[in-house]
């Protein structure tokens, strides 16, 4: 029904998604005034890769909108 490339943008976007939500959600759930700061660190982890990706998506998103929906491909150099 739907074309691999969809299946696989729409796996990235879901993994982006969950570690954008558990990030926020550890974050949260953080205290400053805890002696243990490993929630901060787990939470920023998070959010770090969940953008990383989402960036990711936005870019090749964009290019396959500029492109007639062709995904881009590593060319040999010169």
């Amino acid at each position: 029904m739907f074309s691999k490339t969809f299946k696989l943008l729409q796996q990235e976007a879901f993994l982006a998604r969950s570690s954008l939500l558990a990030g926020l959600d550890e974050l949260l759930r953080a205290n400053v005034i805890e002696t243990d700061k490993g929630r901060f660190y787990g939470a920023f982890f998070l959010l770090s890769i969940g953008l990383e990706r989402l960036m990711k998506l936005l870019i090749v998103c964009h290019h396959m909108a500029n492109n007639h929906s062709s995904y881009a491909t590593q060319q040999k150099r010169r």
